[in-house]
């Protein structure tokens, strides 16, 4: 009876835990199929797309350098302005880029790199070539158009040094009157000053200045006609000093200026300030303007600097050359003068040989 019992206890106990293991799955389904039920994020497989390489530009062939050479010249791209140059050079692009015969799509950047590369191998080719025979040779129609695009470059680049020359001496000038004008609005704040302290300080400050300008006369500036005619506040302090001078030290306190001394006082402070910032305003923008204009002509000089080395290392090459061309022609010659000798030399040996045959030969008969 015991043991029926444990087995039926068994039993139910089998089935409940099999009824709970259903009811998990169940639940657990329940909760993957809720759409409201958060779900595990599904990780999406980033495909690389390679970056498609570029296709070179290659300019092969003469047909392509007149083309590029008629494109650049057409527009006047070489002849641009500064600040200009990039825009032509589009344009030539474009120009270049309509042409049905075009070996490939050119830019602004291509064009103008092997145009200046055109012009750079014509100016090294054409100068070894005349440097060897004495005048340039015949030229096709890609050299006439590099040779008036070259010509047509340098007569742009004299101008723009001429009007940089010409820029320059204007620019000096600005600054040479700028530097007369500032020691006048320093001495003319001076005074006004000395004024607005006392009488005393007046004549000081007028006295400095007076020898200060005698002094820029004496220079050959033309004296106190080339002088400024003191205003009416200066007079007026230059008469009250005068008569403080006579009269002994004055007893009076400092008297306040009057109100039209005050406003031309105000108005000669401002014109001063304007002048010197004017002043200032002329040495920035020469400043400016100089520092590029260095910068470039430093770059040139460089440029300069390099060619040279390069054409007196193509002259050195090629001096080695002919030297060596002139070494192996002699020994060439002294080998076949030393052949010709050693042939001679033989023939004389073989005839002498036979001779002696011959006589042998007799003899015996």
């Amino acid at each position: 009876m015991s043991s029926s019992n444990d087995e039926a206890a068994m039993r139910l106990g089998s089935d409940g835990g099999q009824r709970d293991a259903d009811a998990a799955l169940s639940g657990a389904s329940a909760v993957i199929d809720d759409p409201l039920s958060p779900k595990p994020p599904v990780e999406e497989e980033v495909v690389k797309v390679p970056t498609p390489s570029k296709k070179r530009r290659t300019w092969r062939g003469a047909e392509a350098e007149l083309m590029c050479a008629m494109a650049v010249t057409t527009v006047g791209a070489h002849l641009a302005a500064w600040g200009q140059g990039e825009k032509m050079y589009e344009w030539a692009a474009a120009l270049f880029n309509e042409q049905p015969s075009r070996p490939f799509d050119t830019t602004a950047k291509n064009i103008k790199d092997h145009f200046s590369n055109m012009i750079k191998d014509f100016k090294k080719t054409d100068g070894v070539a005349a440097s060897r025979s004495g005048a340039s040779e015949t030229q096709t129609e890609v050299d006439a158009l590099r040779m008036d695009a070259s010509s047509a470059m340098e007569d742009s680049m004299l101008l723009a040094a001429g009007a940089k020359a010409q820029q320059s001496k204007e620019d000096e000038a600005l600054l040479r009157a700028g530097e007369t004008v500032r020691p006048s609005a320093l001495q003319r704040r001076s005074v006004r000053r000395a004024v607005a302290t006392g009488p005393k300080s007046a004549a000081t400050a007028r006295a400095l200045t007076l020898s200060a300008r005698g002094a820029k006369g004496g220079n050959g500036s033309g004296g106190d006609r080339s002088s400024r005619r003191p205003h009416n506040g200066e007079v007026e302090a230059e008469e009250e000093g005068d008569e403080g001078d006579a009269d002994g030290p004055s007893t009076h306190p400092e008297v306040s200026p009057r109100p039209v001394a005050s406003r031309r006082r105000r108005w000669e402070e401002a014109e001063d300030d304007k002048y010197e910032a004017v002043f200032e305003m002329i040495e920035r923008s020469v400043s400016e303007r100089k520092a590029p204009e260095d910068r470039r002509a430093a770059a040139k000089e460089r440029r300069l600097r390099l060619e040279e080395n390069r054409l007196q290392h193509d002259k050195l090459v090629h001096e080695h050359a002919v030297a060596e061309r002139a070494t192996a022609e002699v020994a060439r010659a002294q080998a076949a003068a030393a052949a010709a000798a050693n042939a001679a030399t033989e023939r004389a040996e073989r005839a002498r040989s036979m001779e002696l045959l011959s006589a042998l030969i007799r003899r015996v008969t």
